[in-house]
């Protein structure tokens, strides 16, 4: 469905498109030096407890060269372009429908292309930038986790498939 939306609907207006390729993720990952900064920017606060290697998340995304975080890429990517160093004009060749890589997009490149496909991104910049935008807002976090988090009693759903969440 996305595929159908981006070829028939979005590629025919004219405007840029850019994509992160899932190859382009797996090849610039997050440098593991990003959980040494991030440690030492909130080393005094219980934030600490969410970004340890007993995080499900954290164990999802850590690989062996670094980090893979293909939404930050996009996240970070629309509001500073200076992250994407490497792009060229594609078009997109097919989905795969089937087996592990199934809803996987394939591209080719084209000098005349509608889409800005990226090829590499600067992972020290963006690394950099996720730091100084997490810094200011610690104590933020702090205080959503600790409501949302660490004072909520375990939900329960009902019979009704309603989910009732106690506080």
């Amino acid at each position: 469905m996305g595929y159908v939306i981006l070829k028939e609907c979005i590629s025919k207006i004219n405007i840029p498109i850019t994509i992160v390729n899932w190859n382009t993720c797996l090849k610039n990952n997050l440098h593991l030096s990003l959980k040494k900064r991030i440690l030492t920017a909130f080393e005094e606060t219980p934030l600490i407890k969410f970004i340890n290697e007993s995080n499900k998340l954290v164990q999802r995304i850590h690989q062996q060269n670094g980090f893979l975080v293909p939404d930050l890429f996009v996240a970070v990517g629309l509001t500073h372009r200076s992250i994407i160093k490497n792009v060229k004009k594609a078009n997109i060749k097919n989905v795969v429908i089937s087996g592990d890589l199934r809803g996987h997009v394939e591209y080719e490149e084209d000098p005349k292309g509608s889409l800005d496909l990226v090829y590499e991104v600067d992972t020290e910049l963006m690394s950099k930038i996720i730091v100084d935008t997490i810094k200011p807002w610690e104590l933020f976090f702090l205080e959503t986790f600790e409501n949302a988090f660490m004072k909520a009693k375990p939900f329960t759903v009902s019979n009704k498939s309603k989910i009732n969440y106690e506080y």
